[in-house]
């Protein structure tokens, strides 16, 4: 546009240069100008080219057909009046110079909206097709440009792969199509209940050959029915059986199963003890321990702060799991289908939600030792609060003492003061024994009685089998 502009007002200047006042030797063109010249200049100027039409415009206007402008002064002395020709010379540069600069911003702004808004739909058209072919490729529960995402084609955040879960219902699986499938981790029931051989998982053993011939790494579970202490222990027996006879080598953790309605009864606290007791012993043996659970029995069931020490794994057959604590895994169907598994089979995501070196922690202790029972310690994950090691803490030592080393009786006499003192918390005593009762004797309340004259040994033992004396010298009255 200002590049129009300025051709214009040169073109303008060049023309008011060569105009004279009427009168002169050179006509108002210049010396050797003619009329055409004025028309033909102003379409040249508006962007015409046609001579022919040039000449019938300045022969209709001015009416000088075959008259020079010399012999024809005093016919046109209006027209060639100075301040006349000023003011059309003006207006006719006005105006043009008006028209073109009007045309040319409109041209200018009509040519930039254009582009505009061309460029606008264009960038929606190409976005609105990107999207559509993106949402095209993806599949549900797949992985897409690094990302998997669910039924309704939402990406599912920390979703780092997917596996399966798998049992003796599975059957015979054809392990070379499975590995084509998008399965990078399998976890394997190794049987349910009480440490019974019935209760044995009969493919537990080929599915581990299985997964360490292929390299596919796996966990294991259990599925539990138990509801009391002799039962969970009856429980970790046949985990550790089953994994010792395989000798089984999982990368992932071994799961108790907690879903049985006929536990759903007890109650939370001693639920989550039973829970705790499971994986504290499993993680003794050297295995890494979880818990698997719905979404219900997670949120309205196991809530022990305790089980925050344990990986999680939680069931929810829906588009999101719903689930607001950190857990590792989401099952999030039992009808997937893959190549080389007949019939459906549960499928699951893995998230890394816990540390996987556990680089700083601190030791607490979850249980204080007595003199029958170790204590244990824990060392917690600064970080994701997962238990890495367990450690027992030794059983206390038994301790104490007889208030009296040494007593001196009379015949008939009674000691009633006897007492053990400094004694290990926990420990009590259990027996009291006189070495010569015919010279003294000592009640089960430890009353020690003078009976003639002599000496005996009172002895008295502790529930620790700690056996404490004490000299009774009897005297004549």
């Amino acid at each position: 546009m200002n590049k129009k502009i300025i051709s214009l007002l040169c073109a303008t200047a060049i023309m008011c240069s060569n105009i004279n006042i009427v009168g002169s030797d050179r006509n108002v063109f210049g010396a050797t100008g003619n009329v055409n010249n004025r028309v033909y200049a102003q379409e040249e100027t508006a962007g015409g080219n046609d001579s022919n039409k040039a000449d019938k415009y300045t022969v209709e206007k001015t009416g000088l057909e075959g008259k020079s402008l010399v012999e024809k002064k005093d016919e046109t002395t209006s027209f060639y009046n100075k301040e006349t020709i000023s003011e059309t010379v003006s207006e006719t540069v006005s105006e043009t110079v008006s028209e073109t600069v009007s045309e040319t911003v409109s041209e200018t702004v009509s040519e930039t909206a254009s582009e505009t808004v061309s460029e606008v739909v264009t960038t929606e058209i190409v976005t609105t097709q990107v999207e559509t072919t993106t949402k095209g490729k993806i599949k549900a529960w797949e992985k897409y440009d690094g990302k998997y995402y669910n039924d309704k084609k939402i990406v599912i955040e920390g979703a780092v792969s997917k596996g399966i879960d798998i049992s003796k219902y599975q059957g015979t699986i054809n392990w070379e199509k499975l590995l084509k499938e998008d399965v990078s981790f399998v976890i394997i029931r190794c049987g349910y209940g009480s440490d019974i051989k019935s209760q044995d998982d009969p493919n537990f053993k080929k599915y581990v050959e299985a997964c360490e011939k292929y390299k596919i790494p796996y966990g294991v579970y259990l599925y539990s029915y138990a509801v009391n202490e002799k039962m969970i222990k009856s429980e970790v027996d046949h985990t550790l059986r089953l994994l010792k006879s395989v000798k089984a080598k999982p990368q992932l953790p071994v799961y108790l199963d907690m879903e049985d309605n006929s536990t759903f009864k007890v109650a939370n606290k001693k639920l989550c003890e039973l829970a705790d007791y499971y994986c504290k012993s499993i993680k003794m043996a050297g295995y890494d321990a979880g818990v698997y659970a719905n979404l219900s029995w997670w949120t309205y069931k196991l809530t022990d702060p305790v089980l925050n020490q344990w990986y999680r794994w939680v069931a929810q057959y829906n588009s999101a799991c719903g689930y607001k604590g950190l857990y590792q895994m989401w099952q999030y169907t039992s009808t997937a289908k893959f190549n080389g598994i007949n019939g459906n089979v549960d499928a699951n995501f893995y998230y890394n939600s816990y540390c996987t070196t556990h680089s700083g922690g601190k030791w607490i202790t979850k249980k204080k030792p007595t003199l029958f029972e170790y204590g244990e310690k824990r060392y917690i994950c600064n970080k994701c609060g997962l238990c890495t090691k367990i450690e027992r803490i030794a059983k206390l030592k038994p301790t104490g003492k007889l208030n009296k080393k040494s007593i001196t009786l009379k015949v008939r006499k009674r000691y009633k003061k006897l007492k053990v003192k400094k004694m290990t918390a926990g420990d009590y005593v259990v027996k009291y024994k006189s070495s010569n009762k015919k010279v003294a004797t000592i009640s089960s309340r430890g009353v020690i009685t003078a009976k003639k004259k002599g000496k005996a040994t009172i002895t008295v033992t502790l529930k620790s089998g700690l056996k404490l004396k004490m000299t009774v010298k009897v005297k004549k009255r």
